[in-house]
């Protein structure tokens, strides 16, 4: 069984997680490179490279013969220091640095101050100005002019000196580092950074997206998926995706043999979808032998059990389901089987056996008479079709004539096996109800909504109907149990038929 671990944060199931990973990781792959190269592209056309130039200054203790602090003027030394920052900021400075550096008239002094970053080193007397611009010459001249500048105009609001001194030694500001040119733009590694924080959060995000629609999705995809949104139902069957060659009407493969994938039709070539054909996939035969073993068991020996097909929406595949179940329990030793196609409004049992469909069902519950019934398998299975498609088939299904067929065929038959309406698109299924020993519950993968699925269960149940179990079809490898993924490899080789049994199967119509 697939391992159903869940992580204890999230009551999500891992193998949720780890199973959405595996099918989409290249679709997240190729969003995030086109996320990655569309912010790499952007950024490129819309980056302006930044260079800065950095002064080091160091406040000195003038209270004191030693220009040090000692340890218990930590807090006296970084004021001193966001003293000379306030003064750096101020205007007065910032206009005495524009003419030092002689940019008077280019730059004003509210351009000037967005330029200049000051900074306090944490517990010292040491500050650090930052001159950042896309300049890197410009940066360096303001930079000299600041180191020039800011140290005299220091001494003069600290009373150091009667007017401020440019160019001479300060008193108070000791230029410990001095400012050179930058060649190497600061935001260099943004241009790889942002493509790769980018990448990152498209991954993310677009994998919770495709975890939230996993989650929020209400759509039966496999055995588990059924049983984690319906607990009690009792799963009868899976049926794996059966994939058929397509071949041109002489007998040659067209454009070669191309398997086809019929996700959307499952009727297309349902002649062929037999399993008393030849080639049959293993797992496919071995499917309906453990559907028929699990009907056997539920009909307890009843002579002329009769069993109806439900199904939510149309293109489920019940017809698929009821043409090789009736197959599969017709192979039984002293069991007769019948086949009843009563979907009169959309028939397929003749289709699928290749059978003439001008008198069945309906001529019958109409009263006309005639031969209805084909013979297959040596007269181990009889099939009725539909019949002239009549303009009410619900008054019919529900009339006292069917009820009288009914019984009649109990007397002769093991198994009376009904292909009927889907009941999500019309009820006739359920007009029937009180004639079926139980109903089997046809739901496509990928196609069936649980919740249609539980409304159309529940309105048959309210007939004091029974439904024995749920069959899925179309059933993707990666939602089989482990059982049927590991024989898979068996596909190739058939269903282990002898020529003799292909020979007593061969449908023949009577």
């Amino acid at each position: 069984m697939e391992n159903r671990t869940t992580d204890a944060n999230t009551g999500i199931p891992l193998s949720l997680l780890w199973r959405i990973f595996r099918k989409y990781w290249i679709l997240l792959a190729v969003i995030a490179l086109v996320v990655a190269i569309g912010v790499g592209v952007l950024y490129a056309a819309l980056y302006t490279p930044q260079y800065s130039s950095k002064s080091q200054f160091y406040v000195s203790n003038v209270t004191s013969n030693d220009p040090l602090y000692s340890s218990g003027q930590t807090a006296a030394a970084e004021d001193m220091a966001q003293n000379c920052v306030n003064y750096m900021n101020g205007s007065i400075v910032l206009d005495r640095i524009l003419t030092e550096a002689g940019l008077q008239g280019t730059l004003n002094v509210t351009q000037l101050h967005n330029m200049i970053t000051t900074r306090v080193s944490s517990g010292s007397a040491v500050f650090t100005v930052e001159v950042e611009g896309s300049d890197a010459e410009l940066n360096l001249r303001i930079a000299r002019a600041v180191e020039q500048v800011l140290p005299a105009y220091v001494d003069y609001f600290n009373s150091q000196t009667t007017e401020p001194m440019v160019g001479t030694d300060s008193k108070m500001l000791k230029l410990i580092d001095q400012s050179e040119l930058d060649q190497t733009p600061n935001n260099s590694s943004n241009r790889i950074k942002y493509p790769i924080i980018a990448c990152v959060l498209a991954l993310i995000l677009g994998y919770l997206v495709l975890v939230i629609l996993a989650i929020t999705d209400r759509t039966v995809y496999g055995k588990n998926d059924l049983k984690e949104k319906m607990p009690k139902a009792a799963v009868f069957g899976v049926i794996p995706h059966w994939e058929i060659e397509e071949h041109s009407g002489s007998g040659k493969s067209r454009k070669g043999k191309r398997r086809l994938r019929r996700k959307k039709f499952l009727r297309d070539h349902i002649e062929e979808r037999l399993i008393n054909q030849n080639k049959v996939p293993f797992r496919i035969s071995e499917s309906f032998q453990q559907l028929c073993t699990n009907v056997t068991f539920c009909s307890t020996g009843e002579k002329g059990c009769t069993i109806g097909v439900l199904s939510s929406l149309a293109n489920s595949g019940k017809s698929f389901v009821m043409a090789n179940l009736a197959l599969s329990l017709s192979r039984m030793i002293d069991k007769k089987v019948l086949l009843v196609d009563a979907d009169m409004r959309c028939p397929m049992q003749n289709r699928i056996f290749r059978l003439e469909n001008k008198f069945g069902l309906s001529n019958l519950l109409a009263g006309q008479s005639g031969n209805a019934v084909h013979s297959l398998n040596d007269g181990a299975l009889d099939i009725i079709t539909s019949g002239t498609i009549p303009p009410n088939p619900m008054e019919l299904l529900s009339g006292p004539n069917m009820e009288a067929l009914v019984s009649q065929w109990k007397q002769t038959y093991d198994y009376i096996l009904f292909d009927l309406p889907p009941l999500g698109e019309v009820s006739d299924a359920a007009s029937v109800a009180k004639l079926m020993s139980g109903y089997l519950f046809v739901i496509r993968s990928g196609l069936n909504d649980v919740q249609l699925v539980r409304e159309s269960a529940t309105f048959v149940e309210e007939k004091d109907a029974r439904i024995f179990g749920y069959v899925l079809t179309d059933v993707e490898d990666e939602y089989l149990d482990s059982y049927y993924s590991k024989y898979a490899k068996y596909a190739s080789y058939g269903s282990y038929r002898t020529e003799a049994q292909d020979s007593k199967e061969t449908p023949a119509a009577g």
